[in-house]
């Protein structure tokens, strides 16, 4: 059984590393965009967390750009462009149309291209496979996505006034309720066998969004930092295969 679970594994991990190069290479955006950090399996992992079964692979990746382009622009507010031209950027953002971008230098140009496709691929996707239109949903996404955000604890301790070690209490306790709450919907679901206006496949990605963030974030911010510990979660799940005892 667990030379079964082991050959699984390794399996799947293949099919996830086979996405990771697919989807890199199709966005193409790896010589455009130098002054953005390269998190590109960090964000294939935050993908993976959230739906890792093979049959899900073309959401999968769609889930990745997504994650890849919204810590892109982070990084666009944060890396010392000139106001002028992120002004543009967001202008061109608002306007949502290719023909503004022109205005913007080469190398915003093409990210806000990836944009703009990747964002029309998916609602296109949507629309066709379930009737839904979130173009609007998807376009506010990506203005909320603008610059940098404060961490949660600093914006604790700036409202209540308190020292950091309380605030950080303060919001573990938050994610303790909060798993306490969602758990025991989920719980109810299942031992009641209720009816609801989801499938499973749906709920159990909403509660694999919770895990993956909590995985990721767990030592301050695993996407963003590079060097964390919450790394070893991702190389150990997508790099490396699980040898034989």
């Amino acid at each position: 059984m667990h030379e079964f679970a082991r050959l699984d594994f390794n399996m799947v991990q293949t099919i996830h590393q086979r996405e990771l190069r697919e989807w890199w290479r199709d966005l193409g955006l790896g010589e455009h965009i130098s002054f953005a950090r390269d998190r590109l399996v960090e964000s294939y992992f935050m993908a993976v967390g959230k739906m890792h079964e093979p049959q899900f692979s073309q959401y999968r990746m769609q889930l990745a750009r997504v994650s890849y382009l919204m810590a892109t622009i982070e990084d666009i507010f944060g890396e010392h462009q000139p106001v002028e031209e992120l002004e543009r950027f967001v202008q061109v953002v608002g306007r949502w149309d290719l023909q503004a971008a022109e205005q913007l230098p080469q190398s915003l140009r093409v990210f806000y291209a990836a944009v703009y496709n990747t964002t029309n691929q998916i609602s296109y996707t949507v629309l066709r496979r379930h009737g839904r239109d979130i173009t609007s949903h998807m376009r506010r996404a990506v203005g909320f996505g603008r610059g940098n955000l404060p961490r949660s604890v600093q914006i604790y301790m700036n409202e209540a006034r308190v020292a950091e070690e309380k605030a950080r209490q303060h919001i573990r306790n938050l994610l303790r309720d909060a798993w306490r709450r969602l758990n025991s919907e989920l719980l109810s679901v299942q031992q009641q066998q209720q009816q609801t206006a989801f499938s499973r496949s749906f709920m159990n990605v909403a509660l694999n969004i919770a895990r993956v963030s909590q995985c990721m974030y767990d030592y301050e911010d695993g996407v963003g930092v590079l060097e964390h510990e919450s790394m070893d979660h991702v190389y150990s799940l997508i790099a490396e295969p699980i040898q034989t005892a």
